[in-house]
């Protein structure tokens, strides 16, 4: 055989024989090689983890929270806070002022005036008050708000009474300031001119500066006992007797509003923490 003839058998024979197929090449060339955009961002309908049934959605909250009526209830939460009335306790801090010596020298010097200055302390004392809501009330306000219209009006008769003395002792430091100025100057003119009404003048004086203290000290004290029977109810009734009334007010106005004792347990507890 020649070589020509050899060769052109070999490309026959080449020709003659099976394609030999690689195994999974079907495979590969009929899967996609990437997935098409919609479908990597569309939901797998078949999953259950994605898609939560309607029974494991969350519900609103049952309760009154969600009635037509807590509007309603919440103003009268408000208004009930507003308008109820408790006993409070006070703490009041106190100073002790320097104290003041007045009094007269010899003839030589006329009069003189003495003050020793003290360090003064502090010192603290409790008492109760009346609020309504977060504002401070006066005792005859407080009468009149729990409808004890005949103790209200006891009560202001007092304060008044206590007013008119006050008046009274400051028209006597007024005349005593008065009787003290006069002999003051009387004396000194009766010193230089060595009148023998400097005796009466002395006198005049003496007598200004007890009326004057005198009457300092009484206005001080009616007074101070008007201010405690205003501001303080332990001057003019019991803290018992204050609390009873409060209470049995703040429990009309619960009924008004249409509240219950549970609505309202926590505004009373947290005031009676308060205390």
């Amino acid at each position: 055989m020649t070589p020509l003839l050899l060769t052109a058998w070999t490309i026959a024979a080449a020709q003659d024989a099976p394609v030999r197929e690689t195994p999974g090449r079907d495979e590969e060339t009929e899967a996609p090689l990437a997935l098409p955009v919609d479908q990597v961002h569309a939901p797998v309908p078949d999953t259950e983890a994605q898609q939560p049934s309607t029974s494991e959605r969350p519900l609103a909250i049952p309760g009154r929270g969600n009635s037509p009526q807590s509007a309603a209830r919440l103003q009268a939460l408000k208004q009930y806070q507003r308008e109820r009335i408790g006993i409070g306790t006070e703490l009041q801090f106190h100073a002790s002022g320097p104290p003041v010596s007045v009094g007269f020298g010899g003839p030589w010097y006329g009069m003189r005036w003495g003050m020793v200055v003290a360090n003064p302390y502090m010192y603290t004392s409790r008492t109760h008050g009346i609020y309504k809501g977060t504002v401070r009330m006066d005792v005859p306000t407080f009468l009149g708000e729990v409808g004890q219209s005949d103790l209200q009006h006891s009560l202001q008769q007092d304060i008044l009474r206590a007013n008119r003395y006050t008046t009274v002792w400051n028209v006597v430091t007024g005349i005593g300031v008065t009787g003290l100025v006069v002999g003051s100057v009387g004396m000194s003119a009766a010193w230089e001119a060595r009148s023998p009404e400097y005796g009466s003048y002395y006198t005049m004086a003496s007598t200004g500066l007890l009326t004057t203290i005198t009457g300092l000290i009484g206005s001080s004290i009616t007074s101070s006992k008007s201010v405690r029977l205003r501001r303080y109810p332990s001057a003019s009734m019991g803290i018992n007797e204050a609390e009873q009334l409060a209470d049995a007010h703040n429990e009309q106005l619960r009924q008004d509003l249409g509240l219950s004792a549970e609505d309202v347990w926590s505004i009373e507890s947290q005031s009676s923490q308060r205390r």
